[in-house]
């Protein structure tokens, strides 16, 4: 009987390590081999030049829009054709009277009343957009600046529907920043890999664009970075990541912030997941499950594999992992104490669990409806 337990306990503690390995190892491998055999050829360089709308969302950002403008109107891209438009959510700081002194050099601005959220904003602010491309950004995202170019060439291939650029952020020299760091790295390989098949999972936020015809009104909920690639694949379209259309960010300095960040960002993906569902198939549900939904979930996986773990002590190789688990979670537990350090053994365990803890927050938050459609910009990365 007892020989019966311990393989029920082996079990679950196999199965419970399988999901982050599988969502953090094993599928990069099976996506590099699906794109090898589904890579798809797109002409992404030429001269002609579309109308660009590039569409900035803003709420009390009055420490950073006067530089962002600036940085817009310094962009090697033909005035005549570029439409710089913010759409202003009901700020309540000096945002408006920044923006307005920049209306001589034709930057549009409009203001939505009350605050909405960036989604309700949008939706309202859409009719007014005159590009045929319309290059999504934030108030805090600085583009290098040759970006607009490198973004919207590819879209001379009619069969690319949007395009997703990159981000780079500053480093900060802290535990949370540099993790944060380290996982881009990361999900930047993923883009790439995904990008040769034309299926650009997600997006950067505050760099990517789509055809203007291809947008469909914003759930509140839900981000433009989640939904708007759905629709463009959905409409028949591919999806490309062109890393060398470059946006620059500061990565949040503080643990608190970069939580709740991952914390907002998993409950709106939740979110979007299950609104959309019966949209998701064939290669792109594949993907999500394991890039994504099993992601989201691995911070159940290691409570299961912790505790069926310690059940396992009397055969030396779990007492080994055991002890190992216990090291890899006192790590964690420096590293808010730690956090302007730069050492990979306080670093990773810190800023693994920090979003794991995170995603179990996220869904609590989607399952008992308490994510908002609004949120405050950490003062950090401003």
């Amino acid at each position: 009987m007892e020989h019966y337990t311990d393989f029920i306990v082996l079990v679950i503690f196999c199965t419970a390590a399988a999901v982050p390995f599988y969502s953090y190892f094993l599928f990069p491998v099976i996506l590099r081999l699906v794109a090898r055999f589904n890579a798809k050829n797109f002409r992404c360089s030429g001269d002609d030049l579309p109308s660009v709308t590039l569409l900035i969302s803003a709420y009390n950002e009055d420490s950073v829009i006067e530089e962002k403008i600036e940085n817009c109107l310094s962009l090697d891209y033909p005035q005549e054709k570029l439409q710089v438009f913010i759409l202003n959510d009901g700020s309540t700081d000096g945002t408006d009277e920044i923006v307005e002194r920049y209306r001589v050099k034709g930057i549009k601005h409009y203001r939505v009343e009350g605050r909405g959220g960036k989604n309700v904003a949008i939706n309202e602010g859409w009719p007014m957009v005159e590009g045929d491309i319309v290059i999504f950004s934030d108030a805090n995202s600085m583009y290098q600046k040759d970006a607009i170019r490198r973004l919207v060439s590819p879209f001379l291939d009619e069969r690319i529907g949007c395009v997703c650029g990159e981000l780079r952020y500053i480093c900060m020299d802290t535990g949370s920043s540099l993790g944060e760091n380290m996982y881009w790295k990361y999900e930047q390989y993923l883009k790439k890999l995904q990008s040769r098949m034309g299926e650009v999972l997600v997006l950067n936020g505050s760099i990517f664009a789509i055809r203007r015809e291809l947008f469909r009104p914003l759930e509140p909920k839900i981000a433009n970075d989640f939904s708007l690639p759905l629709a463009v694949s959905l409409r028949g379209y591919s999806l490309i990541y062109e890393p060398e259309a470059v946006a620059i960010e500061k990565a949040t300095k503080s643990a608190q912030e970069e939580f709740s960040r991952k914390t907002r960002i998993i409950a709106r993906g939740y979110e979007g997941f299950f609104h959309h569902f019966r949209e998701f198939r064939g290669l792109r549900l594949f993907q999500f499950i394991s890039q994504k939904f099993l992601r989201w979930n691995v911070w159940l996986a290691m409570v299961v594999m912790f505790f069926s773990n310690s059940l396992l002590l009397q055969h030396p190789f779990f007492l080994w992992l055991f002890a190992a688990q216990l090291v890899f979670y006192t790590m964690a537990c420096a590293g808010p104490i730690l956090n302007r350090t730069n050492i990979p053994l306080i670093v990773i365990p810190y800023y693994f669990c920090m979003v794991n803890l995170g995603a179990a927050v996220g869904l609590w938050r989607f399952v008992f409806r308490k994510q908002k459609a609004t949120w405050k910009s950490p003062a950090s990365s401003r």
